[in-house]
């Protein structure tokens, strides 16, 4: 499979084609192609994905087919808006919110996000029991530390975990999440407390194990935002991807280490 690019006067990126040899090809989820709109500095402020007959359709499952992305003085992006294939307002895959805000630092770090209604509102991010994420970040800039605000600003818990902190491996892989209570005591959401991230030889993620309070495999009843997860409990993920490194399945497993579901990702959310 290639791909076409198609340039502006300016120079700017404003569309990509897949095709293998001389037919149009699908790429994830059957898009075909993307659309660019640019500012005057070559940033995207509206991406969207399109089937074999150039009309718009989802980006991916649960995805919007259309991001609008405001950007700030520095051209870092601020705000990221939904819409469907028929262009009326629609919900990003993680949270099911029309839109997300972003606050970032002078690296272009983000440092906050919340989420808000197709009238600009505050809501809740989901189910999650918060509106907002405050993170703090190390001189490298990686996040070590994720807390929760309300609708009104104040500190709560994303399902009560009100602290979460994060630790890196020698490749500066995100290789470690714990969750904490208000007093900072390891705590078990939904039976877990502990998640860890495993990387192939070419650096790309291939499981997440969850464990629980005693660091032995938990029986995780709940789902992580974003992807779609097996009905009843599960402990571990493995990450399964084509000779391409696309990836094709999620296969779930039990604490006992057995395979209880196998997700396909052309139709699913998948961990990637």
């Amino acid at each position: 499979m290639s791909e076409r690019y198609r340039y502006d006067a300016a120079g700017c990126l404003v569309a990509t084609r897949r095709f293998l040899g001389e037919e149009r090809a699908r790429g994830f989820a059957n898009v075909h192609g993307l659309d660019y709109e640019v500012d005057s500095f070559c940033e995207t402020t509206r991406m969207s994905c399109l089937n074999l007959v150039e009309q718009p359709l989802p980006c991916g499952p649960g995805e919007p087919a259309v991001y609008r992305y405001q950007r700030d003085a520095r051209g870092w992006i601020v705000s990221t808006r939904h819409l469907g294939s028929d262009g009326a307002l629609a919900r990003d895959k993680a949270y099911g919110v029309h839109e997300l805000r972003t606050q970032v630092d002078e690296r272009g770090n983000a440092t906050a996000q919340s989420c808000y209604g197709e009238r600009g509102e505050p809501v809740l991010c989901g189910t999650t029991g918060f509106h907002g994420m405050l993170w703090k970040r190390d001189g490298a800039g990686r996040a070590t530390e994720e807390r929760f605000l309300g609708v009104d600003g104040s500190p709560t818990s994303n399902l009560g975990c009100h602290v979460r902190r994060f630790q890196y491996d020698n490749y500066d892989h995100l290789y470690e999440s714990r969750n904490h209570d208000a007093s900072g005591a390891l705590i078990e959401v939904m039976g877990t407390a502990i998640r860890r991230e495993l990387y192939d030889a070419g650096h790309r993620k291939f499981a997440v194990l969850l464990l629980n309070r005693g660091a032995r495999p938990a029986r995780y009843t709940g789902c992580y935002s974003g992807v779609d997860c097996p009905r009843g409990a599960w402990h571990a993920v493995r990450i399964v991807r084509s000779a391409t490194g696309a990836v094709e399945k999620n296969q779930y497993f039990d604490a006992a280490g057995q395979l209880i579901h196998t997700l396909q990702c052309r139709q699913q959310r998948c961990w990637r």
